[in-house]
């Protein structure tokens, strides 16, 4: 994208860092000099007491060095608020929303994904621009974490290889992985993304938008892993996963859940009645049972009870399960958390009562839990009969749930066994963000760009 095409979009869009792949050099300077007198210190005091996220970004575009301070010292500067950001400037907060995809098809090919922002000002028309090209046609979403996205790419024929793709939305940044093929490529997968400060040793500061994608796949005889790094831009040798044994079945499972959790160096996905675990480090997998008594959807066309639970974490960083379910008056709902406890079964906590904005008319016919948001804690969740659903987000920690009018399902539902794997949370904080404006300088270093 140039400059003038992006000075022309609304200032409400989503940020991008616009820099030339090739900063000239002066020629007295050495590496990192950009001829400033400040050392990096004051600059990170400036950074983090004085300037929005927006600054920052220009702060960013503006030379290498500044770049550099920006995004592998993002958690330092982000630990002061920003300040207060004026008009429609929105840049500060938390970006939330959610990808959904149709069912339907265009032409031949599925549509791509399509985001839908918690905040009606906050537009997510750039952010669709990206999945706008050919090869995101009959795409789909198989992860979402920390700002990015994983598609498995696909065409509208079946093909024998499987294609992925990372995707920071919010800069544009796209990494096609290599294609594993043949005897490489595995049948139903589950699939975890994992960025530089959720490893046990992280990288250094340069390498902190780093990230590893994790599949798990079952063999004939044995489930395995595979694993890619943004560091070496390769697949690493296929591992077998010691453990617990995980059915082709159940992957299917994880698969169509695909939101995964990441707590202490270990993956987590829910299945049927059972939480799965992968600790990426010994590649040792677990299976944690769940207690029977959920509240239950009634999602299936031949109405048949299906869990009604979402994997997130709490605010303190514990691995938890949400269920939903109405309270008896109709303008609220209840949520159930569980948490595991020291015999590692799950049992229930706390119940929290958040009432409806605004009240629902009539009693739904179900409640549906969609996903979750880690960082800001917004749950997503579906209420209504078999003619018409609405979308629903609740704050956690505000006890709040707000209507979201915006938010159009296909066919008029959100609920569905047929509309699993459809609905992807999403969420980008400022230190996520942040950090990620190092992308770019990363490639061109692994590619022996110098400049």
């Amino acid at each position: 994208m140039t400059p003038a095409k992006a000075a022309s979009l609304p200032c409400s869009r989503w940020l991008s860092l616009l820099t030339s792949k090739r900063p000239k050099r002066e020629p007295r300077g050495g590496h990192d000099d950009d001829g400033l007198p400040l050392n990096d210190e004051v600059l990170l005091l400036i950074f983090s007491c004085s300037l929005t996220t927006a600054d920052l970004v220009r702060c960013a575009a503006t030379c290498r060095r500044w770049r550099r301070l920006v995004s592998s010292e993002a958690a330092f500067i982000c630990r002061s608020p920003p300040p207060p950001p004026s008009g429609t400037r929105l840049c500060s907060v938390l970006a939330v929303g959610f990808f959904h995809q149709s069912l339907g098809e265009e032409n031949g090919a599925r549509p791509p994904p399509r985001f839908v922002p918690l905040d009606s000002r906050l537009r997510g028309a750039s952010l669709e621009a990206l999945f706008d090209g050919a090869l995101f046609w009959s795409s789909r979403v198989v992860a979402s974490r920390k700002g990015r996205l994983v598609l498995e790419l696909r065409r509208a024929t079946r093909s024998a290889v499987l294609r992925l793709a990372v995707c920071n939305p919010m800069t544009g940044d796209v990494s096609v992985l290599p294609t594993l093929s043949g005897k490489d490529k595995p049948g139903h997968y589950a699939c975890a993304l994992l960025t530089a400060d959720d490893l046990d040793n992280p990288p250094p500061p340069s390498g902190s938008a780093a990230f590893r994608l994790f599949l798990v796949y079952s063999r004939r005889s044995f489930t395995a892993c595979r694993s890619y790094s943004s560091d070496t831009g390769a697949w690493a040798p296929e591992g077998r996963v010691t453990g617990a044994r995980i059915s082709s079945k159940r992957l299917a499972q994880m698969y169509l859940n695909n939101a995964s959790v990441v707590v202490g160096g270990a993956v987590f996905w829910r299945g049927k009645r059972v939480v799965v675990g992968l600790h990426v480090d010994t590649l040792c997998t677990t299976l944690e049972t769940l207690p029977v008594g959920y509240y239950p959807c009634f999602c299936s066309e031949r109405e048949r009870l299906v869990e009604n639970r979402v994997l997130t974490t709490w605010s303190d960083g514990r691995l938890c399960m949400l269920e939903v379910d109405l309270a008896f008056m109709q303008h609220e709902i209840k949520v159930r958390v569980l948490f595991q406890g020291n015999d590692r079964s799950w049992t229930e906590s706390k119940t929290i009562r958040a009432r409806l904005e605004p009240p629902m008319t009539e009693r739904p016919f179900r409640l549906c839990l969609r996903g979750a948001c880690e960082k800001s804690g917004v749950v997503f969740f579906s209420g209504g009969s078999n003619q018409r659903e609405q979308l629903y987000a609740l704050n956690l920690e505000k006890k709040e749930v707000r209507l979201m009018p915006e938010a159009t399902a296909p066919d008029n539902r959100w609920c569905g066994t047929q509309f699993m794997g459809s609905f992807h949370a999403y969420e980008m904080d400022r230190v996520a963000y942040l950090a990620s404006l190092g992308e770019g300088d990363a490639k061109m270093a692994q590619n022996g760009s110098d400049y």
